[in-house]
């Protein structure tokens, strides 16, 4: 009793000091409020919170109409700062949009008009198409709330498709459709014959490109459009959204054919794999002969390669390096690549875990570069003689130059309003020059100026002159189609711009202010970046299988800046123009508020809900044992905690388990070796007490663990290591863990031992990939990715019995989806010990 009294002392002392450290971040939130929506900023974001609001009134009706969502509803949407990250969500289950307000630099992948309005229509489309629900849906919805709506259980690809779809119809010059990435992609695939399958565009994880659902249903989305016409998508979701059975078990999901397949075949004629396949014939078709031009140099099968920028006869880049050591285990590293112009070979400098966030420069033998770590971005100098790495500032910097005496000049967001503020770090003092009224994504040196790359509030971006003395901006190359991804070499401009589609590298001569455009004397070169030497340009471009750097002769081809389409000139946002007026009120009342209204009613779940804001969340779910388990979830404390009130069994007497968690990260830091430190709190309030402390360090082929937990009630300890070796399609796996008084599963796969108090575990496997099989069936619903082996041996020692025990023997793993979402490991083994042999089987679940 005496230990539960301390602990509430504890919770509220951590009460009064959250109230006292977090009272601005919890109380500063505002809202702006209409019939339709709701939105949550935080004070000083005012501007965004009414640009977003806008966009959201002007287009939602549209939105509505494609999507055939003919409801009353009012959608909430939380506008975060999150530094440097980019992100936007939606969640039909409470009808809520979060959004982060930093503008992503443009590049291949996105080009916007305006940020804001790009994510709020896409992710409002979300929410309009995931909420749509006719007849019986409707009234199911009603009770049971949005996890009964029918189109909420739809493939990646579509949801993703429709809402890629909506974000390029706003602007000829917005969304990703209108970027021409994509569809240099698609070029490639078609003509390499590599379109994948409707299982591999919804379950791949490791495919390239990543997020293949956004690519592959975007374009598909499109080519329903011009096909059928834009009025289809409306009868499909109307249609889809009747069908009240889908949800049920996931039945629609599971079954396409009672599902998706129903709708599509009442209203296309036909089902959705016959509809890709005429996709993919459409594509090849049209792509025939297509090619990149030049020589491949340098690839990265799987992943990207970013940064190209030149210097003393040699290329630099980020290469990244995609691997597989074990079954749904995708991970990225990120080398830093010197590759030598005269002796035709790469070398690797230095590799990160995490991605570079901006260009790298070369400055007097010297290589700079900035890693992304999470929400800034630190800058490092390289020391191309000594190979001596320096860590030279830390902000939320979007790029950057470094002058010839060393000097650093910054851009970083401007919060307050549009534009970025313009620093200057030298000799390790930091100075803000001023503000400019546009975003700049990108600095290069030249001459005694910058040449920036930059936007205003509503258009593409476009090459200026930077003057750091007044921050003023003056025009080099700026029309509605982006121009992006410079390099500036002598007095040459390298760029790219999809002014006539698709992207293209483009040169533009600061003396002759001529524009021409790069190819290999036949053939256009379509890249992403891109830089001259001698008679050879550069470019990195992306084939069926990842991403090259290619070299082709220099020529040149004159062109004209590309004609313009028309556009609404619509830089004035104001909601009066829309006949529409917004009420202000207090967000931290109304975020609480929302935790009455329960997204989750009857089933799956008797009662589950959540805060506007996201900072407190609930379940009453039913028991397995019959009756009912509690939780609860609060991120209002200086540290996220949990609360859980569980049934044990179906004893009637038989008392229930109250209790806490609580998870702190304390440190975390490095790009190359990663150290993360986690505190860690559980308590039962009654026999257990335990905090634990957990410590990793990570390289790109190495990764090593400890955990320590102490039961304060019996002075009980754990203890736990574990070692990864990690290559590219294998690792080999080592683990070990020694407590007292502290109770333990038994380890030796395929046998039941009881519970172990004192003693010690040891394991090691090498798992292996198998083969890949990447295909599956469409009705039932079921995806193979690859197969893995795993060769182990398992021990364990009882300290209490004076026994112990060893397990050795061969598992198979299998990466299986199904329903849509569903990722599952089905394994089976066979394990042995000194007196018996089993044969074992098993599923894991992920999601």
């Amino acid at each position: 009793m005496e230990k539960i009294f301390l602990f509430l002392l504890l919770i509220l002392v951590l009460i009064n000091i959250s109230m006292t450290a977090f009272a601005a971040s919890i109380f500063d939130w505002k809202t702006y409020e209409t019939d339709d929506f709701i939105v949550f900023y935080q004070e000083g974001y005012e501007y965004q919170a009414e640009q977003t609001l806008y966009y959201l009134e002007k287009y939602h009706s549209k939105i509505d109409s494609v999507t055939g969502n003919d409801k009353n509803f009012k959608t909430c949407i939380v506008l975060q700062d999150m530094g440097l990250e980019v992100d936007g969500e939606a969640d039909p289950l409470p009808v809520k949009i979060s959004i982060v307000t930093n503008n992503p630099q443009m590049g291949p992948l996105l080009s916007y008009d305006s940020w804001l309005r790009m994510v709020s229509v896409h992710e409002y489309t979300h929410i309009s198409q995931m909420t749509n629900t006719k007849g019986t849906a409707s009234v199911l919805t009603k009770i049971f709330g949005n996890f009964f709506s029918p189109n909420r259980h739809s493939p990646i690809w579509v949801l993703e498709g429709i809402t890629v779809y909506n974000e390029s119809q706003t602007s000829p010059y917005e969304g990703r459709l209108n970027a021409g990435y994509f569809d240099t992609l698609i070029s490639s695939k078609a003509a390499a014959d590599k379109l994948p399958s409707l299982l591999e565009a919804n379950y791949r994880l490791d495919y390239f490109p990543k997020g293949q659902f956004y690519l592959y249903g975007g374009v598909f989305f499109r080519y329903l459009a011009e096909t059928y016409g834009e009025d289809k998508f409306t009868e499909f979701f109307n249609e889809y959204g009747s069908y009240y059975w889908t949800p049920i078990l996931a039945l629609g999901d599971v079954f396409p054919a009672i599902g998706i397949d129903k709708a599509a075949k009442k209203i296309y004629g036909k089902r959705f794999p016959d509809l890709f396949e005429e996709w993919k014939s459409y594509e090849k078709e049209k792509n025939k002969g297509w090619q990149i031009p030049g020589k491949v140099i340098a690839s990265s099968k799987s992943g990207s390669i970013k940064g190209l920028t030149f210097a003393d006869n040699k290329l630099y880049y980020f290469k990244e390096k995609t691997t597989k050591p074990a079954v749904l285990n995708n991970r990225s590293v990120y080398n830093l690549i010197e590759y030598d112009l005269e002796n035709k070979g790469e070398s690797i400098l230095l590799t990160s875990l995490m991605p570079n966030v901006a260009s790298i420069k070369v400055v007097n033998n010297k290589l700079y570069y900035a890693i992304g770590v999470g929400e800034t971005a630190i800058l490092y100098s390289y020391d191309l003689k000594t190979a001596r790495k320096e860590e030279i500032l830390e902000d939320e910097f979007n790029d950057y130059s470094v002058l010839e005496n060393g000097t650093i000049i910054y851009a970083r967001q401007n919060n307050e309003k549009f534009g970025s503020e313009i620093w200057k770090y030298a000799n390790g003092d930091e100075k803000k020059l001023g503000i400019t009224e546009e975003f700049i994504g990108e600095i290069e040196s030249y001459q005694d100026r910058l040449i920036v790359v930059s936007k205003e509030v509503l258009g593409s971006n476009g090459i200026k002159f930077l003057d750091i003395n007044d921050v003023s901006l003056e025009e080099i190359i700026d029309t509605q189609y982006p121009e992006t991804n410079i390099n500036v070499i002598a007095d040459k401009i390298y760029f790219i711009s999809n002014y006539d589609g698709l992207l293209t590298n483009y040169e533009y001569n600061l003396e002759t202010k001529k524009l021409a455009k790069i190819t290999d004397g036949i053939l256009e070169c379509k890249g992403i970046k891109g830089l001259s030497y001698k008679d050879k340009f550069y470019f990195v471009s992306v084939d069926a299988e990842g991403t090259n750097i290619y070299e082709v002769p220099l020529n040149y081809e004159e062109v004209s800046l590309a004609e313009e389409k028309v556009i609404e000139d619509n830089i004035k946002l104001d909601l009066s123009d829309l006949d529409i007026q917004a009420k202000e009120g207090k967000g931290f009342s109304k975020s609480l508020s929302h935790l009455f209204k329960p997204t989750k009613r009857l089933f799956p779940s008797l009662l589950a809900g959540e805060d506007a804001l996201g900072l407190n969340s609930y379940s009453i779910d039913y028991s397995e044992y019959g009756g009912l388990d509690f939780y609860f979830n609060t991120q209002m404390l200086l540290v996220p905690i949990s609360i859980s009130s569980i049934k044990q069994d179906d004893d009637e007497d038989e008392d229930r388990e109250t209790c806490l968690n609580l998870l702190l990260p304390v440190y975390s830091k490095g790009t190359e070796l990663r150290t993360d430190i986690m505190l860690d709190y559980n308590t039962n309030f009654s026999e257990n007490v335990i905090p634990g402390v957990a410590f990793n360090l990570a390289t790109a082929k190495n990764n090593l663990s400890f955990y320590l937990q102490n039961n304060v009630n019996n002075n009980g300890v754990n203890s736990e290591v574990s070692y990864s070796y990690l290559m590219d399609n294998s690792s080999i796996v080592l683990k070990g863990s020694k407590f007292k008084d502290f109770e333990k599963d038994d380890n030796i796969r395929g046998f039941s031992f009881d519970d172990i108090d004192n003693g010690y575990q040891l394991n090691a496997e090498y798992i292996h990939k198998l083969f890949e099989v990447r295909d599956g069936l469409w009705n039932p619903n079921v995806f193979i990715g690859d197969i893995y082996g795993s060769i182990f041996v398992d021990y364990f020692n009882d300290d209490d019995l004076d026994v112990d025990e060893v397990g050795y023997g061969y598992e198979l793993s299998f990466e299986a989806g199904m329903a849509n979402y569903l990722y599952i490991i089905p394994v089976v083994g066979i394990s042995m010990t000194d007196d018996e042999t089993k044969v074992y089987s098993g599923v894991k679940m992920e999601f």
